[in-house]
């Protein structure tokens, strides 16, 4: 079994400047420390260590965009900032690529794609 603990640490930028921009690009970059463990069944009649552990050095990088989906229908957003005091509803999208560890041993390189939903208060 292999566990893993990502720690990263971003410095980022959203390019928000006009009040309910319906576009808003976002970009990232960032170090990444992996602590990770694996271990495994080991017969007791053999012997042997049953686990590894480490950490592994890296950084990311990432490009979005956030749109804003209050433009769509502004009756519910208006009826949902007035019950609940969400004030904006946005469908969010982001690439990642990361390069975490060495041609030895482990490599949590790669690259993602995201999508989800926030809520500004």
């Amino acid at each position: 079994m292999l566990t893993a603990l990502p720690v990263a640490v971003d410095l980022g930028v959203r390019l928000d400047f006009v009040e309910e921009q319906f576009l808003v690009p976002t970009a990232s970059v960032g170090g990444d420390y992996w602590l990770w463990r694996e271990n495994w069944y080991v017969n007791p009649d053999v012997g042997g260590t049953d686990s590894v552990s480490g950490g592994k050095l890296g950084w990311h990088w990432t490009a979005g965009l956030d749109v804003l989906l209050d433009r769509f229908e502004p009756g519910r957003a208006s009826r949902l900032e007035a019950v609940s005091g969400i004030d904006d509803t946005w469908l969010v999208t982001e690439y990642r690529v990361q390069n975490i560890g060495d041609e030895q041993g482990l490599s949590f390189s790669g690259s993602s794609l995201t999508m989800g939903i926030r809520f500004d208060i």
